[in-house]
């Protein structure tokens, strides 16, 4: 399965460089690594244990592709998400695909029925206002896939939407704060309501002039689910 994996990511890779005008060059390719202490994605858990989480991305002028992958150390989640961006001044539009393979079942990550596929596709769009006041509005929609509901089996088109402020933007310190809602019924929760609210700092250690160790905490509430988690990251950027 590795194998399609990459050679799908490598197909993103020539299709962005073509858009862009340009040949893929090693440049601007950018490796990272992380360790999360658990895996938590817009409010919802993905996994309780110690999660492993990659990422290979490609820039080329205003597109970005990348393959990020996770797993946990239970083995009980794993991931793999393939994405394309395109950024024109504070815009950015992305379409993302999740495959998330169910627990205990065999792995079809060709399988694209509407139906049965463990893949979602996601359209995001992203502003952030300006330079002085750097006030990130996204929406997210979840137009294709594993996005069901589990008793009529049709689609619920989960939306997402998310403001993000950095409350302190230093060169090796940030603090920011996030709160995402619902606006109605699907995977975030059954009615609109707040599913994220989100207080992150990061701290990055300079090894040298490309790679940074960046130490991160995640205070996240969940009021949807009456839920308040902790999580930890230890990573590691500008492998290449």
């Amino acid at each position: 399965m590795m194998r399609l994996i990459v050679t799908i990511w490598a197909v993103l890779i020539v299709a962005s460089s073509t858009l862009a005008g340009k040949p893929p060059t090693f440049s601007n390719f950018n490796i990272s690594a992380e360790l999360e202490s658990k895996h938590i994605w817009r409010g919802l858990l993905s996994s309780n244990t110690p999660t492993f989480t990659g990422d290979v991305s490609y820039n080329q002028n205003a597109w970005t592709t990348s393959l990020w992958v996770a797993q946990s150390f239970d083995r009980l989640y794993s991931e793999v998400d393939f994405s394309v961006s395109y950024q024109h001044r504070q815009f950015r539009i992305s379409a993302l695909d999740y495959y998330c393979p169910k627990n205990g079942k065999q792995n079809e990550i060709l399988d694209f029925d509407n139906a049965t596929t463990d893949h979602s596709v996601d359209i995001v769009l992203e502003y952030e206002i300006s330079n002085n006041f750097p006030l990130t509005i996204l929406a997210s929609t979840l137009v294709y896939g594993d996005d069901r509901n589990s008793l009529t089996g049709k689609n619920y088109y989960s939306m997402y939407m998310e403001l993000a402020y950095p409350l302190v933007r230093a060169k090796d310190h940030q603090l920011t704060a996030k709160v995402g809602v619902t606006p109605y019924e699907g995977i975030y929760g059954q009615k609109f309501g707040v599913a994220n609210v989100q207080l992150s700092t990061t701290n990055n250690i300079q090894i040298n002039s490309k790679r940074q160790f960046p130490l991160k905490i995640d205070i996240i509430a969940n009021p949807i689910q009456k839920a308040l988690m902790l999580n930890f990251h230890i990573g590691l950027q500008g492998l290449v």
